[in-house]
């Protein structure tokens, strides 16, 4: 154990919902006796009742997505964020609802169903069900036929995806001038072919639980792509789709990293880093270089890192663009953003 992590573990005997979040991220420091007291302790706390109560709309498509902590999105990944998973029975009374509902809904999209909405609400609601640790064979079907779809397309290394306007249905003067119209051919199956942020969260922990040689070849194709200067220089939400008759509307969930200047959305630039940290490819790439030597800006002389507060934002917003990225420690501690930015960076070494 490294001695960042031994700080943070000392540290943390007084912060239960902090304890908890190492115990999801760092399992084997801890015997199952230490872990049933950090759990017992942490899921009678405040901020951990709180997420576990915005479980809601079970049934219904449209409200898990969306910047209200009560969305399925924020409310997942934060319980997931802060060492959660269906091993805690109170996250699998909550979840198995949405397990049950998620067995009902077919992979194709239903007649009744919206073509340019179902597929991504299903892959949604399927991506998180799994980073909490459901593996139904419907849930692993649902994420391998996203990664093959996303790899045809990656393989590729196609940036210009987007096409002339002209011949189109007037788009809407708020569109026009910060908006270009992504090619209708690769969103014809109802969802996008290139990656989002969502497929980004879900492929890093597949990549480690269930992807066999050839799976991690493509998500690592995948990753290169993400990584490929072109990509990261595509305008922020990719641009706006066109839905028939005469709709348009905005892409956005773009797996930019904001690496070239990291103080413009800096919590975004760190849970980013974090999560492509996790690939293997990414260690040997420029683009983990710098961001490490950034972050290294921000070691003190006691061994802990100590990130500027914009970093570690608590706000309500969309849990996969760095809205929630706290950690459950006493923000009137004076130590509280040193803990909580070592942590984050704890995952890089």
């Amino acid at each position: 154990m490294d001695s960042l992590l031994k700080q943070l573990l000392l540290f943390s005997e007084t912060e239960p919902v902090f304890a908890l979040a190492i115990t999801g991220k760092f399992p084997t420091l801890f015997s199952a006796q230490e872990k049933d007291r950090i759990e017992k302790e942490a899921l009678d706390h405040p901020i951990i009742q709180y997420w576990l109560s915005q479980f809601q709309n079970v049934g219904r498509l449209y409200p898990m997505h969306g910047s209200f902590d009560s969305c399925f999105e924020n409310a997942c990944g934060k319980c997931i964020q802060l060492g959660l998973s269906i091993q805690n029975n109170q996250l699998k009374e909550k979840l198995d609802p949405f397990m049950d509902w998620f067995l009902t809904l077919p992979m194709e999209t239903p007649k009744d169903k919206s073509l340019f909405s179902y597929t991504f609400y299903r892959n949604l609601l399927a991506f998180n069900l799994y980073r909490a640790g459901y593996s139904d064979q419907s849930i692993l079907d649902t994420i391998q036929f996203r990664i093959e779809q996303v790899y045809e397309f990656t393989k590729q290394y196609r940036f210009d995806i987007y096409v002339d306007p002209c011949g189109f249905p007037k788009i809407p003067s708020s569109f026009q001038k910060h908006h270009q119209l992504v090619d209708p051919a690769l969103y014809s199956t109802g969802m996008t072919v290139f990656p989002n942020i969502h497929d980004i969260f879900v492929f890093r922990d597949f990549y480690k639980r269930h992807a066999d040689k050839e799976q991690i070849k493509k998500i690592d194709q995948i990753v290169a792509y993400i990584l490929h200067p072109s990509y990261q220089s595509l305008p922020h939400a990719y641009g706006i789709m066109f839905v028939p008759p005469k709709a348009y509307y905005s892409i956005g969930w773009d797996v930019l990293l904001s690496a070239k200047d990291p103080e413009l959305s800096p919590a975004l630039f760190l849970q980013r880093l974090v999560l492509m940290s996790e690939f293997s490819s990414v260690k040997s790439s420029e683009y983990y270089r710098q961001a490490l030597a950034h972050m290294n800006k921000y070691l003190s002389e006691d061994g802990l890192y100590q990130l500027p507060k914009e970093y570690l934002h608590e706000k309500t917003g969309y849990f996969v663009t760095g809205s929630h990225m706290s950690l459950g420690v006493n923000r009137r501690r004076k130590e509280w953003s040193k803990l909580e930015s070592s942590y984050w960076i704890s995952q890089l070494q």
